[in-house]
């Protein structure tokens, strides 16, 4: 049977139901609280380490250490801010308020977890073949029309690839695509190991993750937080 025949003979919430179930479960992501991922990042020429901390229902937080120094860029649920050392300044400073809006948009859990609640509609616009893989493709609008694609492989039901446009910063308007392979099962939640964003069709960074924590002790609200706050 053809991919785009299996696409017509499915809707849009049997494709989110075979991909929630393939990666664990909807009860199981609905349960945490916070996750902890460290690993290494190839970027520009350069390999460092870095540790992303997520919480419940939007808080980010990206730690690096390029070049022997600490880069961070963080959201604490009102404030997007970074510590940038190679932008001439040695302390902390709060991004825009458009850079924290589209920061405000990032939730913790995977987007089509009870999605209609969450205010979005989703469409299911047939299969695209990517990267070699046949994939049901997704179209998530957010708040104010924002469209995400997302694309679901069609035998094993997990991501293979997310589309998303550029809302802020120098590269507002520009294409964001992000690869996902390498899907591990921790403590029964599939996720993946591997992942690698373009733009433009030009790979930007490459990310190795090396270890996953969900719900660790040290991941509260007030590792977040504008230093000062």
């Amino acid at each position: 049977m053809s991919a785009n025949i299996v696409s017509q003979a499915q809707t849009a919430d049997e494709v989110i139901s075979n991909y929630l179930q393939a990666v664990g479960g909807s009860e199981k992501w609905t349960d945490l609280t916070s996750m902890k991922i460290t690993g290494n990042a190839l970027q520009m020429g350069m390999n460092y380490p870095f540790t992303v901390m997520a919480m419940r229902p939007n808080l980010s937080k990206v730690v690096a250490e390029v070049m022997g120094k600490q880069f961070i860029d963080a959201y604490d649920g009102q404030s997007a801010w970074t510590l940038n050392p190679f932008s001439g300044s040695v302390d902390p400073q709060k991004k825009t308020e458009e850079e924290s809006k589209e920061a405000s948009y990032q939730n913790f859990e995977i987007e089509f977890i009870n999605y209609r609640d969450k205010g979005y509609t989703v469409a299911l616009e047939g299969t695209e073949e990517i990267e070699g893989t046949s994939c049901h493709k997704l179209k998530l609008v957010k708040d104010e029309g924002r469209e995400e694609y997302y694309f679901i492989d069609v035998e094993n039901h997990v991501p293979i690839m997310q589309r998303t446009f550029m809302q802020s910063g120098q590269m507002k308007g520009q294409t964001l695509e992000t690869y996902f392979s390498d899907y591990q099962d921790v403590n029964g939640i599939l996720i993946a190991y591997t992942m690698e964003q373009r733009i433009g069709g030009q790979v930007v960074m490459q990310m190795s993750t090396e270890s996953i924590e969900f719900n660790p002790e040290d991941v509260k609200a007030e590792a977040f937080a504008f230093p000062g706050k």
